[in-house]
């Protein structure tokens, strides 16, 4: 019987074999059977080898165990000590790992943009004072569009839940009850229910809530406003900027001849009467803001140049020097009390015994 030595290597990688002796490995035929018999039977009637068979003797059926060799031996590497290391050769092209690696990590990260935390300004708790039903109403609209993604402002019924949230004090407390039954009686009712993807749901809060807490007294409020509206100093820029809030509460047209009256009227007078002056005037409300804001800058720059209105034949150097003097040496405000009047107030000894004795003085 021929017989293959092979010498024991410390690496892994196996040996190649010649593919005469892989032949002679392959054919199982027993060329000598008396002396493998005889080689049995010596083997058996040792305790040392009975030891060892019962040692190794299998405790489960033969087909659980995996196959002691393998198919192919090519590619295979020594691994290290760390079994957490090793990892199956057969694996994805990197390019689809990577996909597939940022399309679970785009998922994950949408889910937590979506039931994040809620971001930007949250709106002031309404009290039911009407004069903020309006401001109220638009920074939960600011809100609203800074969270569009969220759940919370997504989906109208949790939007609606939110809103109500909003609203405390005793003057809307039962209008918050009420509402809070009918949108929940409309998505939870039997028959023909609505689904809280519906955005009627918030629609009809909107505007059940205009309806309740509605400054209705607005456009009067503006109306009067307007009239009594005054430029200050020479904040032009300031009184054109209420005057035209108050003119758009008051829902008055721009091109109303009335308009330009009323803006007239608030300015200063210096200022209105430097307009006159103007070969052309201005016939319209914003041809009159124009004039204004040149006109203050124009009496800016006099009074830097020029100093305050005073003698008219003075040059310009006497006219600064002078306005320079009257504001050091103007004298300071004191106080109004005169010491005489103090003491004469205050009673001696003799007038508080002579009261006592109702004597008179």
């Amino acid at each position: 019987m021929a017989v293959t030595e092979r010498a024991e290597s410390a690496s892994t990688q196996p040996k190649e074999v010649s593919p005469i002796a892989k032949e002679e490995e392959d054919n199982l035929v027993d060329r000598d059977p008396i002396q493998t018999e005889a080689l049995v039977e010596s083997l058996f009637f040792q305790s040392t080898f009975a030891d060892i068979a019962e040692e190794v003797e299998p405790s489960q059926p033969r087909e659980h165990y995996l196959l002691t060799t393998l198919p192919s031996a090519h590619g295979l590497t020594p691994i290290g000590v760390n079994p957490i290391q090793a990892r199956s050769t057969v694996t994805a092209s990197a390019p689809e790992a990577i996909s597939a690696t940022q399309g679970a990590a785009q998922l994950i990260t949408n889910a937590v943009k979506i039931d994040g935390q809620l971001k930007g300004k949250v709106p002031d708790t309404f009290d039911g004072d009407r004069t903020k039903t309006e401001n109220f109403m638009n920074s939960f609209d600011l809100f609203w569009m800074t969270n569009d993604e969220n759940s919370a402002m997504k989906i109208p019924y949790k939007r609606c839940t939110y809103f109500l949230g909003l609203l405390s004090r005793a003057k809307v407390d039962d209008w918050v009850y009420d509402q809070t039954k009918v949108l929940l009686k409309k998505v939870t009712c039997r028959s023909d229910p609505i689904k809280k993807t519906d955005e009627n749901l918030w629609e009809d809060l909107k505007d059940a809530f205009t309806r309740a807490f509605a400054n209705t007294s607005k456009i009067e409020d503006a109306k009067i406003a307007l009239s009594k509206v005054e430029m200050e100093g020479d904040q032009i820029n300031k009184y054109i900027a209420k005057f035209e809030g108050l003119l758009c509460k008051a829902d008055i047209l721009r091109t109303e001849i009335t308009v330009m009256t009323m803006f007239t009227d608030g300015l200063q007078k210096g200022i209105h009467a430097a307009i006159l002056c103007l070969d052309t005037w201005p016939t319209t409300l914003n041809g009159w803001e124009e004039a204004a804001r040149r006109e203050v800058r124009r009496a800016g720059i006099i009074k830097i140049q020029l100093g305050e209105r005073g003698n008219a034949h003075l040059s310009t150097r006497q006219s600064k020097w002078q306005f320079k003097a009257q504001q050091t040496l103007k004298p300071k405000k004191k106080d109004d009390a005169v010491p005489m009047e103090i003491d004469a107030g205050v009673p001696d000894k003799t007038t508080i015994n002579k009261q006592k004795e109702n004597i008179c003085i």
